[in-house]
């Protein structure tokens, strides 16, 4: 696929490239919400901030006309959260991760995150994440062969929690809705 042009916005120049440093993070948001849009400062650190050289993930998105693009905070019922596919370079992955959720009988205090103990309490407090996933409408982008009707950008882990709670008796208490970032197409 082509990549479009706003994508090269998305590389951290010198100074921002140290994602450890906070001031060079939000110099980057500074400059891509000049230079490309108003994209919210979590959806920039948890996506193109970290990932804009990850080879999958350029595969993927790279031809997306982000300028026309914009994010919106919504909250999607377990239902609709289960309709999310993930990305074709991810697709194991996200049922790697469930399938170790079912080896461990959903103890997320046993999980590869488990030593996380405040993102453990929020998800045992809130019954979601502690940050939105971000998602796309599919339908509404025609560069890619994106799966219907809404697919993953960023958050796999996330998903991969609240689709084995769906699925799988527990102890447990998922939230009936959980925030997401849902990346759309501008209409003018």
């Amino acid at each position: 696929m082509n990549q479009h042009d706003s994508w090269k916005h998305f590389t951290p120049n010198e100074y921002e490239s140290d994602w450890r440093n906070t001031d060079g993070f939000l110099k980057y948001c500074k400059r891509i919400n000049r230079e490309v849009g108003k994209f919210p400062e979590s959806v920039l650190e948890q996506s193109f901030y970290k990932l804009y050289n990850f080879s999958g993930f350029v595969d993927e998105f790279s031809c997306i006309n982000y300028y026309e693009v914009k994010f919106e905070l919504m909250k999607f019922s377990v239902d609709n959260i289960m309709k999310i596919k993930p990305p074709k370079f991810s697709n194991l992955y996200l049922q790697e991760r469930i399938e170790s959720l079912k080896k461990i009988n959903g103890d997320i205090n046993r999980s590869s995150y488990g030593h996380l103990h405040e993102l453990i309490n929020h998800w045992y407090t809130y019954g979601t994440w502690k940050i939105p996933i971000i998602v796309m409408k599919s339908s509404e982008f025609n560069e890619g062969n994106y799966k219907l009707p809404y697919q993953l950008v960023e958050g796999h882990n996330r998903l991969s929690w609240v689709q084995y709670f769906a699925n799988n008796k527990s102890d447990f208490e998922l939230a009936d809705n959980h925030e997401i970032w849902l990346m759309r197409k501008m209409v003018y």
